[in-house]
Order: structure tokens, then sequence, then C-alpha cells
């Protein structure tokens, strides 16, 4: 396909946030030109545990995120890594920082919830429109100790305060739930949650943006944006490309997009890894092991095992101790899993921004670029309510009040973490 030389909007990154926004705009009767460096969806996106899940929606820095990470520090196996390094230094400052803020932390998580509930409602709508293979049977947790039980009481007094449904099982109704199960002392069940295979999700939100007028284009990587006044300049590998607006939802690449129109973006890259087989049961409905932070979610023709974030490091580097930590917590806990050989593994960056928000939002300074970024393990989740902020600000609108806590200019109010 010919790269266009002009559109009223271009959309940077084409996974599940990019694609989605092209999609709304598109119905929104935008010219929309949606630009990826690779394929669609193959970045990120493809990696995903495939939950579509307001339960497990919360701001990544939090005081209990931050005693459990320190706890997990010394075990090169355990549910998170952290490399320190130069580079890493100033960004765990700011998120350390975050995760004191105990008010903000708890508000950050309100409206996080609350957008995720209402992303499920338009999940469900776009999947009867779009074919978007949305599979609405729930997420099972499971818990095997004590102190998992304990967990999970007071996150379930949290959800049902945010509206959230949640059915608390015993050690034999959950059994019940997931026959495959070895052990448990107890579970929650989600009925609202609900899955979909985000590499799908993706490629099939794509092609309706573009049976809705939107161009997509791929292998063309965007080096430097130059914004005025009157428009943005994308200048990219395959020249010049002219724009009324532009949005960037490039992931963990973002920060540096954000740098040429003078935003500080500071967000790391989180290494997840996913184990997937094609030869073992497949669990009723996904399954989230507390405890060990992995899910196992039942995709056509294979079952994935995702878990574990890694900070610092390289982004394709491959820690086989972690994946290892995944293989070991399904063999341990689900039948017939144990010395199954893995049909692939992948790793890929999830991008985490320093207080554990996303960021959306105009650019301060840049009125003509919008910032869709740093939804960590929400990218899916919350893929088309992003698609419907990111619309109303490219029709001048502004967004609710209470989505204040996700505008970009919140990491240059106040020095170090904003």
């Amino acid at each position: 396909m010919d790269v266009p030389r002009s559109a009223e909007v271009v959309v940077v990154g084409a996974g599940a946030i990019g694609a989605s926004a092209a999609l709304q705009l598109a119905l929104d009767r935008r010219e929309v030109l949606l630009l990826d460096r690779g394929a669609v969806g193959h970045g990120a996106s493809a990696g995903t545990a495939c939950l579509i899940t307001p339960s497990h929606a919360e701001r990544l820095a939090n005081r209990g995120a931050l005693v459990e990470g320190i706890r997990f520090l010394p075990d090169p196996s355990g549910p998170l890594s952290i490399r320190p390094s130069l580079r890493l230094a100033p960004w765990l400052a700011r998120f350390t920082i975050a995760s004191l803020r105990q008010r903000a932390a708890e508000d950050g998580t309100s409206v996080l919830r609350s957008a995720c509930l209402e992303s499920v409602a338009l999940h469900r709508t776009w999947a009867e429109r779009y074919e978007t293979g949305l599979v609405c049977d729930g997420v099972l947790n499971v818990w095997t100790t004590a102190a998992g039980l304990e967990h999970r009481n007071r996150w379930a007094a949290e959800h049902r305060a945010a509206g959230i449904d949640v059915q608390l099982l015993d050690a034999a109704e959950t059994r019940e739930a997931e026959p495959l199960l070895r052990d448990a002392a107890g579970g929650s069940l989600y009925p609202g949650d609900a899955h979909v295979d985000s590499l799908g999700y993706v490629e099939a939100v794509a092609a309706a943006a573009a049976a809705h007028g939107a161009r997509v284009v791929t292998g063309v990587d965007v080096l430097r944006l130059v914004a005025s006044a009157t428009g943005v300049r994308l200048d990219t590998t395959a020249g010049p490309i002219a724009a009324q607006q532009v949005v960037i939802a490039a992931g963990a690449w973002s920060s540096s997009l954000a740098r040429d129109v003078g935003v500080t973006l500071p967000i790391a890259f989180a290494k997840g890894y996913h184990v997937e087989y094609s030869t073992v049961p497949a669990p009723r409905r996904p399954v989230f092991l507390g405890e060990t932070r992995v899910v196992a979610t039942p995709l056509a023709g294979r079952i994935r095992l995702a878990g574990t974030l890694e900070f610092g490091g390289h982004p394709d580097a491959v820690d086989h101790r972690r994946v290892d930590a995944i293989e070991r917590a399904a063999a341990t806990l689900l039948d017939g899993y144990a010395g199954a050989t893995p049909s692939a593994v992948w790793r890929g960056p999830r991008p985490v921004t320093a207080d554990g928000m996303p960021m959306v939002g105009r650019a301060p300074g840049a009125e003509r670029v919008i910032l869709a970024a740093g939804h960590a393990m929400l990218g899916i989740t919350m893929a088309p309510i992003t698609a419907t902020w990111v619309s109303r600000l490219a029709a001048g609108e502004s967004l609710a009040p209470e989505l204040a806590a996700l505008a970009p200019g919140r990491f240059h109010r106040i020095p170090l973490f904003g």
C-alpha cells in the first residue's frame, strides 16, 4: 500500500490502543491513517494474558504493591524482577514516591475500575459488530494459602464496593468450578470478566477500522514528530507525512515521540512472558493462580500461561528462570501440565508509567498531539474506552474531571514524579 502524504488524524501504533482508537475515529467520520513499524497487533498486544478484567484493575503504584515487590525481589524466579540500572533509577524513584501516596493510589484504582467496567460493555458491543472473539465466561481466581485467602477477601470487599460482581468459593466449590485444579484453599469467581485472543482482537478491530475508511499502513517507522500551531509533521522511514492531529499510541516506545513535542513520559519497559501449550487439557475459563500471579487462559487450539514482570535488562533477552517459573506454577496446580512441552514462548515489554496510571490526553504545549499510552497490563481491557476518549479529544472536547489522573501534564507539575 502506498503511504499517504497527509491525513486528518495519524495514529502511531497498531496495538490494542492504537487500532481501537483508529476504529472509533473512523466511526466518528475522521480521516484516519494508522501506522505501525511492524505488523498489526504484533507488539505487546500479541503476548497478553488475554483477560478483559475490571477485577484486576488497580493503580500499580500503591503501598501494597511496593511491599509485595520488595518481598519478591530476592527470588530470581518470583513474579517480579528488577535489575537496577542508572537508566531505570529515576523511574524507580518516581514509582516509589507515587506508591507512598495512598490516597492518590486509591483514587487512581477507583478511576481504573470504573473505566474498565465501561470498557467491558463496549467490548461486548464491538464483539457483536466486529467479531472480535470475546468469550464471556468470567475469570476464576484461585488461592492455596491462608494468606492468599485473606488477600482474596480484602480484594472482594473492594470490588463489591466498586460495583464488580464476585462470588467467593470454598475449596470444594473452587475445584468444582475448575476440575483441573490439584489444590485450592478457595477461590473467587468474577462472572462479569471475559477474555479474548488479544492478537485476534487487534486484527479484527484494525480490519473494522479499514472497512470504515481508515488507512492501515505497516512497516513504517515514525522517526520524529514536529508539531506546530497548524499541524504535525511526521518524519518516517517512508518520508514525511502531514497531519492535522497525531495520536501517540506506541506502547513502551511512546516516550521518545513524546519527547519530540516536549512531554516527559516516564515509561519503563516491564517485560512480561507467556508460554503456550497445544497438548494439555483446557480449563473451563481463565484461571488466575493467586500466589504465583500466573494466568492460564484457554484459546483456540492452545492454552496460554502468562505472568511475571521484569524491569531492567534488554527488552529482547529471555530469563529462562521466569519461563520455568510459569511452567512450574501450572504443573503444580493443574492436572496434565507436568512434563508437557511448550508449543511457543513469548516475551515483550509492557508500558508502565511511573505512577502506574495510563496517560491519555493532549500533550501540554502541543495541542495537536494526543497521548494514549502506559496502560501496563490493562491495554486489552481498556482499549475500547480509551478509543472513545481519544476520539473526544480529537473532536476538541475535554475529558471528564475524574479522568484528570490520566492527564499527560501530571509529570510536569512536581519535580521527579508529578
